[in-house]
């Protein structure tokens, strides 16, 4: 794997690797030891706090660089309250 991840740095820009869930499989904290940077993707209403916890200690462990994180699968309680901040955006 060291080896593919360092061709394939030779030959792109930007690499993404979807990985299996930090706190699920061992490999995964092996792998984002290795690559440039990572981020920790956690989905609203489902991940809850003792695996966001695990999965931070697991990347500290790892002595991953984590730049940072996703919220997927989550959803305003209300869209015109979202609408109104996106449109005051577009004008500006």
């Amino acid at each position: 794997m060291e080896k593919f991840i360092e061709e394939s740095k030779a030959c792109f820009d930007i690499v993404i690797y979807d990985t299996p869930p930090v706190t699920v499989i061992s490999d995964t904290s092996i792998l984002i030891s290795k690559i440039a940077a990572s981020l920790l993707v956690l989905r609203s209403g489902v991940s809850s706090r003792r695996v966001v916890q695990k999965g931070f200690d697991t990347i500290k462990e790892s002595k991953a660089n984590l730049i940072g994180m996703v919220l997927n699968d989550s959803s305003s309680w209300d869209d015109r309250v979202y609408s109104h901040y996106y449109h005051a955006y577009q004008k500006s």
